[in-house]
């Protein structure tokens, strides 16, 4: 997304560092969830000046994720609707994606007019 390239490459090394991780802890006791999550509301993120759409209340994230621990799953996305859209911009073509992101407007840096 524009604008938040650092955002998105510490996201993706997170994801892969948990994927590997739980395949060299297979052997163990130890089991790894990857939960891939959206925004939760907090009093940072109600300082946003950009929308948030799939905005989430701490405490319905917290019994989602408990709820996923319990089932004992591996990689979850939630809210689940943002694992769609980041699984449909994945299989987008490059020349549709850069279309689809091309208007849209760079994240803002603090003291930028």
């Amino acid at each position: 997304m524009p604008g938040h390239s650092a955002y998105c490459a510490s996201k993706a090394a997170v994801i892969s560092y948990c994927e590997s991780l739980r395949g060299e802890l297979r052997p163990s006791e130890v089991k790894v969830l990857t939960i891939c999550l959206d925004t939760i509301d907090t009093p940072l993120t109600r300082q946003y000046r950009y929308a948030c759409y799939f905005l989430m209340r701490a405490d319905v994230f917290a019994d989602t994720a408990f709820g996923e621990i319990q089932a004992g799953s591996s990689c979850r996305a939630i809210p689940w609707k943002m694992g769609v859209v980041a699984k449909l911009l994945c299989v987008l073509p490059n020349a549709l994606f850069d279309w689809a992101l091309a208007g849209r407007a760079r994240k803002r840096r603090l003291g930028e007019l």
